[in-house]
C-alpha cells in the first residue's frame, strides 16, 4: 500500500522533531489523517478496506517516536470511534465522516485540557514564586503564562535543554508573559534551583504507578528539588498516561542520533560510545502535585489509576 503524502510528511516532521511536544505531536498525526481521509476514501474500495489504510497510515505514524504517549492514545481514539462504526454496518462515507469527527473531538479536547490545567494549577502556586522548567511543553507554559499574569509567579528560570534546545521555544514564548526569564544551561540547574520555589514541567507520558516519563534531565532536577525541599509539579493532560505501563520501566526509551550530541562522524571521534537517550524516569515519589483536566493529583500512585479511570481510559469493572 502507498502510503498518502501527507502521512508521510507528518511522519517525517515528528521523527526529525520538527514537530515537537506530545500535544502536538498528537494533534499533528490526527491532521494528517484527516487531511489524508479523502485520499484514503478514493483508493479504497469497501469500508474493510478503508480500516485497512487507515491503520496502515496509523502505523507510520506510531513508529517515529516509541516514547511519547500521547500520539498513540490519539490513534486509539480514534480507532474506538471507527470501531463503534464498523460494528453498526457503516458504510464508507460513514467512517470517513467517523474519522473527521473523531479527530475533531480529540483537538479539540487537547486545547481545552491547557485551558482547565492552568486554571487547577493556581492554587498549587504560591504568589510571587521563583520557578524552574525544563525542555518545552505546551501545558507547562500555559500554566506558568497564567501563573505570572496573575502575579503568582516572578521570575523563572528556562534551561537551554541540551542537545536539541526545545528551552529556547519555552523561553521565548514566555518572554512576553510577564514574569522576568532567565535562560540557563542545563548544568547551571542546580546552582539556580536554591533561588526556585517550585519545578514545573510537562510530561510525555505517565505510568499507571505515577512515574514521569519526560525530557532527559527531568530526574537529575527533580530529585534536586526533593533533596532541597522544592515543589515539583508535573502539569499534563490524561492523554498522556500510558495505561499499559505499571512502571516508568515499561515506557521504551527512545534512543536519538549521536550526532545530535557530537557534532561530527562518530567513527571519526575516537570515543566509543556516544549515548543519547531522549528521556529519562522520574519516580512518581519525587513529585508533589500532577495537574490533569480532570483534577490534581497528589499521591501518584494511588491517584493515576483513579484519574485514568475518569477520563476513559480503562475499561469498566
Amino acid at each position: 500500500m502507498v502510503i498518502p503524502e501527507r502521512i508521510a510528511r507528518a511522519a517525517d516532521d515528528i521523527r526529525s522533531m520538527r514537530i515537537r511536544g506530545a500535544g502536538r505531536i498528537a494533534v499533528a498525526g490526527l491532521e494528517a489523517l484527516r487531511n489524508a481521509a479523502n485520499e484514503i476514501y478514493m483508493e479504497s474500495e469497501s469500508p474493510g478496506t478503508f480500516l485497512d489504510r487507515v491503520r496502515e497510515s496509523e502505523k507510520v505514524l506510531l513508529d517515529t517516536r516509541p516514547t511519547a504517549v500521547a500520539l498513540p492514545n490519539a490513534l486509539s481514539f480514534l480507532d474506538n470511534s471507527l470501531d463503534r462504526e464498523v460494528r453498526s454496518g457503516a458504510s464508507k462515507e460513514d467512517l470517513k465522516k467517523a474519522l473527521d469527527e473523531a479527530a475533531s473531538r480529540f483537538i479539540e479536547r487537547v486545547s481545552e485540557a491547557s485551558k482547565t490545567i492552568a486554571d487547577l494549577a493556581l492554587p498549587l502556586i504560591p504568589r510571587g514564586s521563583t520557578a524552574i522548567t525544563h525542555c518545552h511543553s505546551s501545558v507547562a507554559v500555559a500554566v506558568m503564562r497564567k501563573a505570572a499574569a496573575g502575579g503568582l509567579i516572578r521570575a523563572i528560570y528556562v534551561t537551554e535543554t541540551r542537545p536539541l534546545y526545545q528551552g529556547r521555544i519555552t523561553a521565548k514564548e514566555l518572554g512576553d508573559s510577564g514574569a522576568s526569564v532567565r535562560f540557563i544551561t542545563d548544568s547551571a540547574a542546580g546552582f539556580y534551583m536554591r533561588d526556585s520555589d517550585i519545578m514545573i514541567v510537562g510530561a510525555d507520558a505517565i505510568a499507571m504507578n505515577g512515574d514521569l516519563i519526560n525530557k532527559i534531565g527531568t530526574f537529575l532536577m527533580a530529585a534536586l528539588a526533593k533533596q532541597l525541599g522544592k515543589t515539583v509539579l508535573v502539569a499534563a493532560e490524561t492523554y498522556k498516561i500510558a495505561t499499559k505501563a505499571l512502571t516508568g520501566a515499561d515506557v521504551p526509551i527512545e534512543f536519538r542520533s549521536p550526532e545530535e550530541v557530537y557534532e561530527q562522524d562518530p567513527a571519526s571521534t575516537g570515543i566509543p560510545g556516544i549515548l543519547n537517550p531522549a528521556f529519562d524516569i522520574t519516580p512518581g515519589r519525587l513529585i508533589d502535585f500532577i495537574v490533569t483536566e480532570i483534577g490534581v493529583i497528589t499521591e501518584p500512585e494511588r491517584g493515576i489509576p483513579i484519574i485514568a479511570k475518569k477520563a476513559g481510559l480503562l475499561p469498566d469493572g
